[in-house]
């Protein structure tokens, strides 16, 4: 299936054009900031068998308002050099090529947990460092979200 031209952007990758598109609201996992940003690529004259590659940084719209890096044009073509290496041809039809990149370690943008003038071992300027996922995409919005169990149909007195 071809991507959507509007909002897409046109990237030449040793001579090959291709079109590439960042989904402009996050799915509700992004937006949860549970599941990685990804974007979709295709060739732009002969669309065919899509690239979607998975990235390690929450999605820009997300809605607890963690940070990450912007996706970089140098960052596409070097996603699309690799998913060539492993296999993608863009210009047959099948289905979607994926590309996981959620394990590829990036430095923390600025303003994060983890970034003190590049030291990753500093703490933040509360002096705690908050539990993340993994891959350091938790913000405290996240850890004030009540966990509590479904309490819907009771009462606050409990009958």
């Amino acid at each position: 299936m071809a991507l959507v031209k509007k909002g897409s952007r046109l990237i030449t990758v040793d001579g090959t054009t291709y079109r590439w598109r960042l989904r402009g609201r996050p799915t509700y996992d992004q937006g949860l900031v549970q599941s990685p940003l990804a974007y979709a690529v295709e060739h732009a004259e002969t669309p065919g068998t899509t690239l979607v590659v998975t990235t390690n940084q929450p999605h820009p719209s997300n809605w607890f308002g963690t940070l990450g890096r912007p996706i970089l044009p140098a960052q596409v073509a070097d996603s699309i050099r690799t998913a060539l290496t492993t296999g993608w041809t863009p210009g047959n039809p099948g289905s979607p090529f994926h590309l996981d990149q959620s394990a590829r370690r990036q430095r923390a943008p600025v303003g994060t947990v983890g970034d003190s003038a590049g030291r990753a071992d500093a703490l933040p300027a509360g002096g705690t460092r908050l539990p993340t996922d993994g891959a350091g995409l938790r913000s405290a919005a996240q850890d004030a979200w009540p966990r509590e169990a479904n309490t819907r149909g009771t009462s606050p007195s409990g009958r």
